[in-house]
């Protein structure tokens, strides 16, 4: 159940910190993450923000950011199930830091609409509220 928990919050962290890579949350996104890198022990910190810091890099250039977010969102979220799973003590801070992005993220042009989507059994779901899903 916890790594169910888990990799379903990596899966909202990784959306959620793909999406701020060209504004105001980015820093706390990027500083949150390579943060919790650090406290779970791993040496791989330093890894992660040299590739966050290029990612960043390749959105603000290209001329299709979304394209590029997409991209990169797979990535991230394999290191972000990853991570709690290894280390479950960083799973509340991973919680906090992805509340606390989504609540500097800008709400204009956001719905108010909600999405729940429940799977059960060995059911997989596979969920898209706009934009594509690539599913391997």
């Amino acid at each position: 159940m916890v790594d169910e928990m888990a990799a379903g919050l990596a899966v909202t962290g990784a959306t959620t910190l793909v999406t701020p890579t060209s504004s105001s949350a980015w820093e706390a996104a990027r500083t949150g993450v390579v943060q919790l890198f650090r406290r779970a022990g791993t040496e791989e910190h330093q890894l992660v923000e040299a590739q966050l810091e290029q990612e960043a890099s390749l959105v603000q250039r290209d001329e299709d950011p979304e394209r590029v977010r997409r991209d990169f969102h797979g990535g991230r979220k394999r290191k972000l199930i990853d991570l709690p799973r290894a280390h479950p003590e960083v799973v509340g801070e991973l919680r906090d830091l992805v509340a606390s992005v989504q609540a500097q993220l800008p709400r204009e042009g956001m719905s108010g609409a909600v999405q729940w989507n429940t799977t059960t059994g060995n059911a997989t779901g596979n969920f898209v509220q706009g934009g594509d899903a690539l599913v391997l």
